[in-house]
């Protein structure tokens, strides 16, 4: 379900100090193995179930249906030179995950970047889910511009599951969006449940003023 807190305890997580987060069992969040060959620029996975990328396979979308494709972009990432995932291509709907090892019941933040495809110009929305847990992300409109995609950054805080696996699903809602750059940290609990008090008075004293 969706988490009224979870924004601002996204926000309040994102300021810790580094040295307080552990490394979850996540791989591949920049989409750079297994990479394409020079001349080829990108890759359409056009069904459900493939596991091409490295770490990642494709999954139905948010509506339970797989149309156009998963579309593995070479030399169009966040990271100059690096690789990216658009989501929706030929403005279908589909989606990417990987189920990975977790600590049970602990939590997590994910933090990753967002573009629209750059040729598609209306801008995209994306649903990230994960433990039980799912927020939408708006994606700036199509910049134009291949080298110039307008990334922006996003982050999102869930809990992990119970069997010490946890699978982080992105989805597709309108448009196509373009993905890259994910990391995963794992936030001490007594920090975290510290955070969540906080972030649940920050939210009431919001509503009342």
């Amino acid at each position: 379900m969706k988490s009224p807190f979870k924004s601002v305890v996204g926000c309040l997580l994102i300021a810790l100090p580094l040295p307080l987060f552990a490394q979850s069992g996540f791989l591949n969040g920049s989409f750079d193995s297994p990479g394409l060959p020079i001349g080829q620029p990108m890759l359409a996975l056009w069904s459900p179930g493939d596991t091409f990328v490295t770490g990642w396979t494709t999954a139905l979308g948010y509506d339970g249906t797989y149309t156009g494709s998963v579309q593995y972009i070479r030399d169009q990432g966040h990271d100059p030179g690096g690789n990216s995932v658009e989501l929706g291509y030929y403005f279908g709907t589909n989606a990417i995950e990987q189920t990975f090892t977790t600590v049970p019941d602990q939590w997590y933040l994910v933090s990753f970047w967002l573009a629209t495809n750059a040729y598609n110009g209306p801008s995209a929305q994306l649903r990230v889910l994960a433990g039980g847990m799912w927020e939408d992300f708006q994606a700036p409109a199509g910049s134009g511009d291949s080298s110039e995609m307008g990334w922006e950054p996003h982050s999102f805080a869930f809990p992990s599951e119970s069997d010490g696996t946890t699978t982080l699903w992105f989805g597709n809602l309108a448009g196509i969006a373009a993905i890259d750059a994910i990391t995963i940290v794992a936030v001490p609990e007594t920090r975290t449940f510290c955070l969540l008090g906080i972030g649940t008075l920050t939210f009431i004293l919001l509503r009342r003023k």
